[in-house]
């Protein structure tokens, strides 16, 4: 995982090649629970050629699909979230924080540094003010969205998509 898991940082970076291989490893996991793509696509509610993308391009999961859609399909593929991306289960995770302990954060770092959350989110790249109104927003960005909010806090991306359960509390 280490290999793959560097490969995504550097994609996230944009200083990448490519992403990891992510895509046959949701068709073969979604092959071995034995479900259809209809089923699959269903269960997530989306339609045929968006989930078709997420089993025929790497990027996908990583760029198309929300935080909240990867925990679902992880899920529905009776599988961690790092086993889904990256292979095999991740090890050495901080312990994950909560959506409003982010959010918290956010504010915060916005204070310390003497920036308005406008200023910071420009800065980041996303808008943080629905973030902060309500944590739960976070479950909606893509990978990128959620590393580029995670970095500045000095929090692993990863293992905010491993809170046990899916609890974003």
């Amino acid at each position: 995982m280490p290999e793959e898991r560097e490969q995504a940082e550097a994609m996230l970076e944009g200083d990448g090649s490519d992403w990891p291989p992510v895509a046959d490893r949701v068709r073969q996991a979604r092959e071995r629970v034995g479900l259809s793509v209809a089923e699959v696509m269903d269960r997530l509610g989306m339609s045929g050629t968006e989930y078709q993308d997420v089993e025929w391009h790497d990027d996908e999961v990583f760029t198309s699909l929300s935080v909240k859609e990867i925990a679902a399909l992880a899920g529905i593929l009776k599988m961690t979230v790092s086993e889904m991306l990256f292979g095999s289960r991740a090890t050495g995770l901080a312990p994950p924080v909560s959506y409003a302990e982010i959010a918290r954060r956010l504010e915060e770092l916005a204070r310390s540094e003497k920036t308005t959350l406008d200023e910071l989110g420009n800065r980041i790249g996303w808008d943080l003010d629905p973030i902060v109104r309500n944590p739960e927003a976070l479950g909606d960005l893509n990978i990128p969205g959620l590393h580029d909010i995670c970095k500045p806090l000095g929090l692993d991306w990863l293992s905010i998509l491993e809170l046990p359960g899916g609890k974003t509390g």
